[in-house]
């Protein structure tokens, strides 16, 4: 089901049997018990022998969240991905290779043919995607893919060089239907890791978590960046020990080195020794997440997350013209599951931006052998245009402004506002910040100093600036209350509403 070998061979290696396996996947599986996919290569004339290497992918057209996310008026489009044998002709259709396999089960292990048919397709998990940029997706797994994503998780704890016999890890991820908790909880699972599961701060609450990673003498906390933030400057602010943590792992929203460093800079305030933090990157559709691994200093550097070649097969491409680009060249991610049941996604454009793209060379610090991706990503759907002056449509990288908040050592939280001038629904769109910073900050030279930035970088100008207190913007961005907190407000809908 997986390569044993997975991180250890050539690039030629991995391409020759990526392609074979991309081409018996599609034949033997997809193209016969995908409903959506069956009608994209009947409409664009293609059969499974037009697939036979990773380059023959640029033949299938892309998949985009338009065509998999529910909609009023195709509400079952999730379910199309879905893998769905007929079970009144499924025995016509298997090869003769996996009829025998099949008998040979129940021979030797007295499976009912039946019941290895339902283990390998019946859809018994499901996650789902957030509904930021569409209709929330429900994606499922089968048993067959349950083995997958638990492989998928030990990989991550391998990757930081966790130990059982060392390590304890408290997990802040809220329990949702979300990747992030389950993948946490099957990694633990299946190395033996112990842990305490949370359900972050909208369940167990921020005081009790801080006391968990105090008492219990936790190594390893993970969480979304924004709340593992809060718990731990509040842990801070507490005066409590988080003297034995040594790894933060972070997911579900992107981070940043100054935000590495304020976090660091907590930690080592209530006695942590140098520690270690490492972000994350998965998604809902990929149905894994992947690492960085343990450079000598992952603040300020990283080798990139490590990639699973025998479980998808990842391109990089130029987001205009969908054409692939050269290694360690930017564009966006497009990834092709390989091997799954259950949902299943070919040629799936994801939205993010990876500056820097994927490089194939070995892994300067661990050795692995496999593609890595730049960790230096942004959401091609954090790009708006906005109607700021006299040239209507000026197109604005919200992402920009994740770095530079971070950067700024007095600035505690943030949001950015996105409104209408004179709260008028018909007029020109301004851009706010509700700030939240340090005791003694000179609030003049830090709006000055603010804006010169944000006019160099972005091209923008700020409207106006909000400061709060901690307990004012944690309301603002939700961190008690939200999966993810609210960092780009867009309050034009609810101008737009008021009028209606």
């Amino acid at each position: 089901m997986f390569w044993k070998n997975w991180d250890n061979l050539s690039r030629e290696t991995i391409l020759a049997r990526q392609g074979a396996q991309l081409h018996h996947y599609l034949k033997d599986q997809v193209l016969k018990y995908s409903p959506f996919y069956r009608e994209l290569f009947e409409r664009e004339g293609l059969t499974a022998n037009d697939i036979r290497t990773v380059d023959d992918l640029r033949k299938i057209p892309f998949t985009s969240k338009a065509d998999i996310a529910p909609t009023a008026e195709a509400p079952g489009n999730p379910r199309r991905l879905v893998l769905q044998p007929d079970p009144e002709t499924y025995a016509s259709t298997i090869s003769p290779g996996k009829k025998l396999s099949l008998l040979k089960n129940k021979l030797l292990h007295g499976r009912e043919i039946r019941d290895q048919v339902l283990d390998e397709y019946l859809p018994n998990f499901y996650i789902s995607t957030t509904g930021r940029t569409a209709n929330p997706t429900a994606f499922v797994y089968s048993n067959h893919d349950l083995v997958l994503l638990k492989e998928a998780a030990r990989r991550l704890f391998d990757i930081t060089g966790m130990r059982r016999d060392k390590d304890f890890l408290v997990n802040a991820f809220p329990y949702a239907p979300h990747l992030a908790f389950w993948i946490v909880y099957h990694a633990g699972h299946e190395t033996g890791t112990p842990m305490f599961h949370t359900g972050g701060g909208r369940v167990l609450g921020t005081e009790k978590i801080i006391t968990m990673v105090d008492k219990l003498r936790a190594t390893v906390i993970v969480g979304i960046p924004g709340y593992i933030y809060h718990m731990t400057r509040t842990a801070a602010e507490r005066g409590a020990d988080f003297s034995n943590v040594r790894l933060v792992l972070l997911g579900a929203e992107r981070v940043t080195k100054g935000y590495k460093r304020k976090l660091r800079e907590l930690l080592m305030s209530m006695g942590a020794k140098d520690p270690e933090i490492l972000s994350t990157y998965g998604f809902t559709e990929a149905r894994v997440a992947w690492l960085e691994c343990l450079v000598e200093d992952t603040i300020e550097n990283t080798s990139g997350y490590h990639l699973y070649p025998d479980l998808h097969i990842f391109e990089i491409v130029n987001p205009d013209t969908g054409e692939p680009v050269g290694d360690g060249e930017s564009g966006e991610i497009v990834i092709t599951n390989l091997g799954w049941r259950g949902s299943v996604v070919l040629r799936y454009r994801t939205g993010d931006y990876a500056n820097g793209g994927i490089v194939w060379d070995p892994c300067p610090d661990c050795g692995r052998s496999i593609p890595r991706l730049s960790t230096n990503l942004t959401r091609l759907s954090d790009q708006s245009r906005l109607n700021l002056g006299k040239i209507k449509g000026t197109l604005v990288d919200f992402n920009e402004f994740f770095p530079i908040m971070h950067d700024q050592p007095e600035i505690l939280e943030w949001q950015i506002e996105i409104s209408k001038r004179n709260d008028d629904p018909h007029d020109m769109d301004v851009i706010n910040a509700h700030l939240c910073v340090k005791d003694g900050v000179d609030l003049d030279d830090l709006t000055h100093r603010l804006q010169d930035i944000i006019k160099s970088r972005m091209e923008l100008f700020i409207g106006q600036y909000y400061f709060h207190s901690l307990e004012e913007i944690n309301k603002l961005l939700g961190i008690e209350d939200r999966t993810k907190e609210l960092r780009i407000k867009d309050k034009r809908k609810e101008l737009e509403s008021l009028e209606d």
